[in-house]
């Protein structure tokens, strides 16, 4: 059974009581659980009740992980969800979760509920166990595939440990469900919220927390990037030279407008021209 409460840190040496850890607050996530559970109208259980189910939750989830086939983690999965050798910049080590199909396919059916318990499966040793500081860079690809109600879900069925020693989480090209739940929450999030939750619509944005010399994501995740940079500079050439046909055509109708004023008074000029040589005046004014 995985052992949810704070552990012994050590005992003072004079043989006062022995030094405890800290109790986690809440995580930023699941704070929103708990907002998400009051707008359900569901009832609010007890803080036991509520540790002994998330307990229960997170052991069935590490068994889910761990049963996933051998081949299907090599093969698929362990290169969705991995521990990187590469360091945030304050010292947290990285995991990245960067779900997509087996040749990098974008739009590809996952599990998504399996491979999270297999991404847990591999974090529990060094998140749960060794108690270790930890960021996670998950790689949207335009699509989150996770649900708000399922991710805070899966956010209160975590040990402890893990809102404890999360440093951050990097969205990596965000969905628009992502971009809009961060404008939604934006007035109602508290401010400790943002220093846990970051989005970043390219990969090079990292380097507010990484040292890109060093962290790397696989080929076709750095294609995927180019391909978004590629799709804005289209459209951007494309808003350009709309702006500039909307600028040339008002130009144009400017011109035609004068021509045409021009005509009028010419035209103008002739008809008094001609009333007054009938009425006896020379082209002087000056009547004959």
């Amino acid at each position: 059974m995985v052992t949810m409460g704070a552990e012994t840190r050590g005992e003072d040496p004079k043989g006062s009581e022995p030094l405890k850890a800290p109790e986690p607050g809440p995580s930023p996530l699941s704070r929103l659980g708990g907002l998400a559970r009051l707008c359900a109208c569901r009832r609010r259980k007890s803080k036991e009740e509520e540790a002994d189910a998330a307990q229960a939750r997170y052991e069935q989830l590490l068994k889910i992980g761990s049963a996933v086939d051998q081949r299907k983690r090599e093969d698929w999965y362990d290169r969705l969800a991995w521990w990187t050798d590469v360091k945030t910049k304050s010292g947290a080590r990285v995991f990245v979760l960067a779900p997509r199909g087996p040749r990098g396919e974008t739009e590809y059916g996952i599990n998504m509920h399996e491979l999270l318990a297999y991404a847990l499966s591999k974090m529990h040793r060094v998140v749960a166990e060794e108690d270790t500081r930890f960021a996670v860079v998950w790689v949207q690809l335009s699509d989150h595939r996770v649900g708000p109600w399922q991710c805070f879900r899966f956010a209160e069925s975590l040990h402890e440990r893990y809102a404890a020693n999360l440093e951050a989480i990097h969205v990596v090209h965000p969905s628009w469900t992502t971009r809009i739940l961060r404008l939604v929450l934006w007035p109602l999030a508290s401010e400790e919220f943002w220093d846990y939750f970051h989005s970043h619509e390219r990969i090079e944005f990292l380097d507010v927390a990484l040292d890109m010399r060093k962290f790397r994501l696989p080929k076709d995740i750095m294609e995927y990037d180019k391909w978004l940079d590629q799709q804005a500079a289209e459209l951007h050439k494309q808003q350009a030279m709309k702006q500039g046909a909307m600028m040339s055509g008002s130009f144009g109708s400017m011109a035609s407008g004068m021509d045409e004023e021009r005509k009028k008074m010419d035209q103008q000029m002739e008809d008094m021209k001609r009333i007054l040589e009938q009425k006896g005046y020379g082209s002087s004014g000056k009547q004959d």
